[in-house]
């Protein structure tokens, strides 16, 4: 092959790379950047998180406990001591267990326990000096029903680790109505009215009786805070007897009423509960037969007795 042909088919060669890298370097341009100015990375923006409930606690279960100091207890109207530290402290543990709704908007199931600390025993023959006058174990369930309305049924023992009474063992139904939107329509605080009644079931120490009471607790915030507001409640309460409770011959047993303020402790972090201080007065005017059921022998018609306490709930 001579040496001019040679050359020219070096030179066709050269020709097409040059045609092929004008044609495609654009293109190779587009598709792979040079290595010295690397495009910028764009990361996927995260998916949405669903924001969690307010509150620390935003499960299923939820505690409730309290401590109230009392210069005197009664027990549906009847005055079982007037002297010395009374302490009564009350823990109580809720499932909710059931939304929807239906008929039965919500089903919570609790368990509880209910105590009355005295340190005087004076006014009645205990059998024995310890100042645990009165446990109270308890379970029932809650509904949630249409049109505000709700309805909890509760089993109760009764029981007095002291000796000075046997058992009493009932079971409890209440009824209750939110009236919040009825009465915000008339620019009124709601009522919450109630009504509960009371079947004894077992009462070791005499007849089984029932007890009925029927009771409003209408609240208002008396001095609005971001922190500290201030509640004012004042709770009515009626207690009637509907076979017996308050002995033969008595339909009436007592009427009870009283302010109540309550704030809460917000220097208290959220992650450990919401608690709540609380101070009331109570006024109960009591029936004759109601009086005779007293253990301190001293109750009069009209009696006035305090409550301090702390609550809380998570």
């Amino acid at each position: 092959m001579s040496k001019r042909l040679i050359w020219t088919r070096i030179a066709k060669l050269a020709g097409t790379m040059v045609v092929v890298g004008v044609i495609a370097g654009p293109a190779m341009a587009q598709q792979a950047p040079a290595k010295a100015a690397p495009a910028p990375v764009v990361k996927a923006a995260p998916a949405p998180v669903a924001e969690p409930a307010p509150g620390p606690n935003s499960g299923a279960v939820k505690i409730d406990l309290s401590l109230d100091y009392v210069s005197q207890y009664y027990l549906r109207g009847m005055m079982l001591q007037d002297e010395g530290l009374i302490l009564q402290p009350n823990a109580k543990l809720t499932f909710a267990l059931y939304e929807s709704d239906g008929m039965i908007q919500s089903l919570d199931w609790y368990v509880g326990l209910w105590n009355s600390f005295h340190s005087d025993q004076s006014d009645y023959a205990a059998t024995t000096s310890e100042a645990w006058f009165e446990a109270d174990p308890y379970t029932g369930v809650k509904f949630g029903l249409p049109s505000n309305f709700g309805a909890d049924v509760s089993y109760v023992v009764r029981s007095f680790p002291n000796g000075w009474r046997d058992t009493i063992q009932e079971i409890d139904l209440a009824i209750n109505y939110n009236d919040a939107d009825l009465m915000s329509g008339f620019g009124l605080p709601a009522l919450n009215p109630y009504v509960l009644f009371a079947f004894e079931l077992r009462d070791e120490a005499g007849s089984e009786d029932i007890y009925n009471e029927v009771g409003i607790a209408p609240a208002v915030t008396l001095m609005e805070s971001e922190t500290y507001p201030v509640t004012l409640s004042f709770p009515v309460k009626l207690g009637l007897s509907l076979d017996g409770y308050y002995g033969n011959g008595s339909d009436f047993g007592y009427l009870s009423f009283g302010p109540d303020l309550s704030v809460p402790l917000s220097f208290i972090p959220a992650e450990f509960g919401a608690w709540r201080a609380h101070a009331g007065v109570t006024m109960i005017w009591a029936d004759e037969m109601a009086q005779d059921n007293s253990l301190t022998g001293s109750q009069d018609d009209l009696e006035v007795y305090g409550t301090v306490g702390v609550s809380m709930s998570y």
